[in-house]
């Protein structure tokens, strides 16, 4: 099934530019030249087609707890199969034979891969200065590294270095084609990719952005740290997290903050290193809201201001649900943010000297 995904999402991408390629051939007076560089900085900018992330891993975690009768009832509708299935890690996760098999987060990063690939392949030949076309291909490699890191982790077995080439990854789809192999390729060779789009990257990447959507140095190193965290080697993890923090590491002080205080907006937001986000809009609505788990729960102290400002108690939810549940995305008004950030380098850097 997941063939039948792939094809649809990259048949539907070719329709839409092989139906503009005759209106694309010809020259126009506005800011879009055929085949001139700035085209792909357009692309790039187009931050719903490269930040949208997955939603699936949140929804397996100990994290959340699905434990009122109300909401699982409220689950038990076809159209929330998704979500019951993976709370309770079912092997199938979509319903069969219904409207509703659809893999929303397996569709969205080989999307992205596509958009990324058609950008890599076609930047060398397009027409500008030869520094532009280095950045915009330092950005795409990162988006599609970023992508393969998602999608293996979800979709493939943990990295072990010892089984981790013989595992099954995901299909490694590196070049603008509808003719590749669809095979899973090892979860070795997957994270050598990203390694290698990430690396290859570095060089001309600016050491800053203007809008946290767009990929930098620190955006490259915190995605290293984070994959090298996931190999198991933790003093490559704890070299690029400190490499991350060498270029960002301003956290926000949230002892100011108060419920109604405005909180920095993603793209502008100092901690996050780039941008990415869970899929599906809030998670605070019914029947979807994400009740914390008390394991969760026990690890915050009362005067946490994380605990204080995002979350609330299920009467804000629901009048039949119980617990406390997750509302920061209700009171920032933005999806959760899934990519590198300061507080996660922090994190690694803890973990990997624990390790040492």
């Amino acid at each position: 099934m997941k063939k039948i995904a792939i094809l649809f999402s990259l048949v539907n991408l070719g329709l839409f530019t092989g139906g503009c390629e005759s209106f694309v051939d010809i020259k126009t007076q506005g800011s879009l030249v055929p085949k001139d560089v700035t085209n792909y900085r357009y692309l790039l900018n187009n931050t719903s087609a490269y930040e949208t992330g997955i939603i699936l891993g949140d929804l397996a975690s100990d994290d959340i707890a699905i434990v009122d009768a109300a909401q699982q009832t409220s689950l038990l509708n076809i159209s929330y199969s998704y979500y019951k299935n993976t709370y309770t890690w079912q092997d199938d996760i979509f319903p069969l034979s219904t409207s509703y098999e659809n893999d929303t987060d397996w569709n969205t990063m080989y999307a992205r891969i596509f958009r990324t690939n058609t950008i890599i392949s076609e930047l060398p030949t397009s027409n500008g200065p030869e520094t532009d076309k280095a950045k915009l291909m330092a950005e795409a490699l990162v988006h599609r590294a970023d992508a393969y890191l998602t999608l293996v982790n979800q979709y493939g077995k943990p990295y072990n270095a010892t089984t981790a080439s013989s595992d099954l990854g995901v299909p490694l789809l590196l070049t603008q084609t509808f003719s590749q192999s669809l095979n899973r390729a090892s979860v070795e060779t997957v994270y050598q990719q990203i390694l290698t789009d990430l690396k290859q990257a570095l060089p001309n990447l600016l050491a800053t952005q203007q809008y946290n959507t767009l990929p930098s140095k620190p955006s490259a190193y915190g995605l290293l740290a984070r994959t090298y965290l996931y190999m198991n080697n933790y003093k490559m993890a704890e070299a690029y997290a400190d490499s991350a923090l060498a270029l960002r590491s301003t956290l926000n002080n949230m002892a100011t903050m108060t419920a109604t205080s405005t909180f920095p907006k993603r793209i502008n937001d100092p901690e996050i290193l780039l941008s990415k986000i869970a899929a599906y809009g809030t998670s605070a609505y019914t029947p979807t809201a994400m009740r914390l788990s008390d394991d969760l729960l026990s690890l915050f102290d009362a005067n946490d201001q994380r605990y204080n400002l995002f979350t609330v108690p299920a009467s804000r939810v629901s009048s039949t649900y119980t617990g406390r549940y997750f509302y920061r995305e209700i009171i920032t008004g933005e999806n959760r943010n899934l990519g590198p950030s300061v507080p996660e380098m922090m994190l690694i850097k803890a973990e990997s000297l624990a390790r040492a």
